[in-house]
């Protein structure tokens, strides 16, 4: 008997790929999980999510992974370079640019660690630079470690 994958709707098959992915990862690497409340909808990797609960898992060295917490709730994935290198962060936050009501996040920081992951600025997010012309925020929203 063979199982007819195309019957499983896209979101469903990412999600079960990430529950696979996630263990896997903390296999390779002393790996973390955070915790934010995000106010505000935001945009990571060109895709809108809403506003909500959401827990951020790295999954190797270069990529970060934001999933709502909602066993099928809405989620994306980026690909992330390391940023800072030098003072300790004292506290774990996400940081956001803001262009008028849109959000867009840029960058992942745990306490306690002197690097945290730069997301690149995607395409929608230069088009709205483009446009604002320097009338960008950054907005600064806590995370908490679950580990």
């Amino acid at each position: 008997m063979s199982a007819n994958f195309s019957r499983i709707p896209a979101a469903a098959a990412a999600l079960l790929l990430t529950f696979f992915l996630v263990p896997a990862a903390f296999g390779q690497a002393a790996q973390f999980q955070l915790l934010a409340d995000v106010p505000f909808d935001f945009h990571i990797s060109g895709k809108l999510l809403p506003a909500g609960t959401y827990r951020i898992t790295p999954l190797g060295a270069h990529s970060v992974i934001v999933v709502a917490m909602e066993p099928a709730g809405p989620h994306a994935a980026a690909l992330t370079n390391p940023s800072g290198g030098g003072a300790v962060h004292d506290r774990s936050e996400l940081i956001f640019n803001r262009y008028g009501s849109q959000y867009f996040l840029r960058q992942v920081w745990r306490a306690g660690v002197d690097t945290g992951r730069d997301l690149p600025a995607s395409r929608p997010e230069r088009e709205v630079m483009f446009r604002a012309a320097d009338t960008s925020e950054r907005v600064y929203v806590a995370a908490r470690d679950t580990r």
